[in-house]
């Protein structure tokens, strides 16, 4: 203790002590000796000298102060474990060979990646059978070409070298297990510029060389998949620069034949095509989301489409996908004609229907109508809307046949003339249809009166039983409206048209004949007595009177015996136009036979009868006759007047009071 030992301290000496006297020589030992605050290391030497008398063992020892060496040597121990605590730890292998190729050091990573232990590692050399080297591509490393001996052989550093180490001697290398790594090995020099020891360092890579193998077999799919892909596929900018192809599957009629790499968008295609994509690819960049774009272009006279669908890579370029779907558009444009003349067939056939319905309707009414001017009037409003678009009229030839007169039209602007002659018509000239598409070459009538607005006209003769009747017109001023469905539609109505006038004047020739007299044209004794049943019943429902008055022409009988009866029948039709010509619409005139001839009067008092017979008796007197060129003489006539109720309560008492009266 006065030494400043301590219990620990004195035992290292005492086992030193007996160490020496056992051994019988010389113990050296390193002893820390602590004075306050301070370490001394001493470097002791003991040695047994023999027993003293005291029968006690002697000792001598020689101590030297080695605090200095002592303290480096600590230094260097924990910068030694620090290393190697951090090599121990690095990620990557760590080997040490000598310049014979020994391994004389190793970390643990170096052991783990190589299979081995430390043990195992540690003297071996890179040749060593138990390892086998072989290249990226599998082919073996020759031995000459080892990192270790690379650099023994250039003295350079070998940076990056990439190789597989086996873990096995297999001779079968098919089935062995290869560890990649990449490798960087380096020379250290000693004085003399001689290779004292090789070190490398080696990284596992298997993870990184994996990923490499998967991305060239993704790559590999991908190529495969982009080159089976028919579709053109081009990167391009969004401003349309610095175009590239990315695959060439599909023939495509933009694309020029050198390619379009480097090309601007606007020297590849039209102008407004380029321009919309430009568009196209800003929006796709700015939104993220899918452009669309197809378009038409023609080469070499055929006509093609494509689809051009734009997506966004980044922010500066799109993919391209371009489809050439001219057959898909074809077939579609096919599709919708089909679905088009269907439904225009349907359209035309629902027309057809309606139109039917109105021919039905358009006969029954002419069936119904009791004279050509009724049927005209009643047909221009049922022709109207068989003929949208459509101004026309019905033209009736006069009974000279030297005049064509309208009787009735519909529309706005008939374009026509409303009297005409027959020659200035070229459907009537010729006898058949006469349509003049004014777009076209074509004569224009010279009943149409000349207008720009006009596109067509159609002009068709009313025959019916070989006679020409008239005229059925129609114009239009927009295009189509006349198609040749509505011009076969117009001679069939043409055709109705035509039988009906024809009908009604055959009615009215029958009526005519059944109700006149043939000679005078005054109505007959068989109407007489219809009528005035007529008159009678109104006449007591209105409490009114009707005059009657009962005309003989004087000396009749001697008459035809001095000219003959051409000359009677003359002076009959004379008086007879007289007499028609001389009443009011209301009166009736009738020959009751022979030369008798009876007024019927309706509304008309006793005494304005007597008024109106003697004017009669006036006129008569007063017409000159003269037939072929022979003076008649003058005529005279003697009337009787009778009037309802005061000369009787019906009509043939009324008529026998006015022949009393006569």
């Amino acid at each position: 203790s006065e030494l400043g030992m301590t219990r620990d301290s004195i035992e290292i000496w005492l086992h030193n002590y007996h160490t020496s006297q056992e051994q019988q020589r010389p113990v050296q030992f390193e002893y820390a000796h602590i004075m306050g605050t301070e370490i001394y290391w001493l470097l002791v030497t003991v040695s047994f000298i023999g027993i003293a008398d005291s029968q006690r063992p002697q000792f001598s020892y020689v101590a030297e102060d080695i605090s200095d060496r002592k303290q480096t040597e600590i230094v260097l121990q924990k910068s030694e474990e620090k290393y190697r605590h951090l090599i121990n730890n690095l990620h990557a292998g760590f080997v040490v060979h000598a310049p014979d190729t020994s391994i004389v050091f190793c970390n643990a990573n170096a052991c783990n990646l190589l299979g081995l232990t430390e043990d195992q590692m540690l003297g071996k050399t890179a040749i060593d059978p138990a390892w086998h080297f072989i290249y990226e591509d599998g082919t073996v490393i020759p031995w000459a070409e080892y990192p270790v001996q690379q650099v023994l052989r250039t003295g350079q550093p070998l940076r990056n070298y990439i190789l597989g180490i086996s873990q096995s001697n297999q001779s079968n290398q098919g089935n062995q297990t290869y560890t990649w790594v990449l490798v960087n090995a380096f020379p250290e020099f000693d004085d003399h510029q001689q290779i004292q020891e090789i070190v490398i360092t080696f990284i596992d890579i298997n993870d990184r060389k994996q990923a490499d193998l998967a991305l060239k077999q993704s790559e590999a799919t991908n190529q495969a998949l982009i080159k089976s892909i028919p579709d053109f596929l081009v990167r391009m900018r969004r401003d349309g620069m610095q175009m590239d192809e990315i695959n060439t599957g599909m023939v495509h009629c933009l694309r020029p034949p050198d390619g379009i790499n480097g090309n601007h968008v606007t020297q590849i295609m039209p102008l407004e095509i380029a321009q919309e994509r430009i568009h196209l690819a800003e929006i796709a960049i700015t939104t993220g989301q899918i452009q669309s774009q197809e378009y038409e272009f023609i080469d070499q006279g055929e006509t093609y489409y494509e689809e051009a669908r734009i997506a966004s890579l980044n922010q500066e370029e799109v993919l391209v996908v371009v489809r050439d779907i001219t057959n898909l558009k074809q077939s579609k444009l096919a599709i919708q004609k089909v679905n088009q003349e269907l439904e225009e067939r349907i359209n035309e056939l629902n027309q057809r229907h309606q139109e039917m319905l109105l021919l039905s309707e358009f006969s029954d009414f002419l069936q119904a109508c009791l004279t050509v001017e009724e049927a005209c009037v009643a047909i221009s409003h049922l022709v109207e809307p068989l003929f949208p678009n459509c101004n026309g009229g019905i033209f009736i030839t006069d009974s000279s046949r030297s005049q064509v007169e309208l009787l009735s039209n519909w529309g706005e602007f008939l374009h026509s003339q409303t009297e005409f002659h027959p020659q200035d018509c070229w459907a009537l000239r010729r006898g058949r249809n006469y349509f003049v598409d004014y777009h076209q070459a074509g004569l224009r009538c010279n009943h149409i009166h000349a207008d720009q607005d006009i596109t067509s006209t159609l002009c068709i003769p009313l025959i019916a039983q070989g006679e020409t009747l008239g005229l059925f017109y129609l114009n239009t001023t927009v295009e189509k409206s006349l198609s040749a469905a509505k011009q076969q539609l117009a001679r069939t109505v043409a055709e109705r048209i035509a039988l009906a006038i024809a009908n009604l004047r055959l009615q009215e020739t029958l009526q005519h004949q059944s109700i006149r007299d043939p000679l005078t044209g005054l109505f007959n004794r068989r109407y007489l007595e219809e009528i005035f049943i007529q008159e009678l019943s109104r006449a007591q429902r209105q409490e009114s009177q009707i005059g009657v008055i009962m005309l003989d022409i004087d000396h009749f009988k001697r008459f035809n015996d001095a000219y003959g009866h051409e000359a009677g029948d003359y002076v009959l039709q004379m008086v007879g136009a007289l007499l028609k010509d001389g009443v009011r619409a209301s009166d009736v005139v009738c020959r009751y036979g022979g030369e008798e001839i009876i007024l019927v009067l309706p509304n008309s008092s006793l005494e304005a009868t007597q008024i109106r017979a003697e004017e009669i008796c006036e006129s008569i007197a007063e017409l000159p006759l003269s037939h072929n060129g022979q003076l008649l003489g003058t005529l005279t006539a003697s009337l009787g007047v009778a009037s309802f109720p005061q000369h009787g309560a019906t009509g043939s008492a009324v008529i026998q009071a006015a022949d009393a009266a006569l």
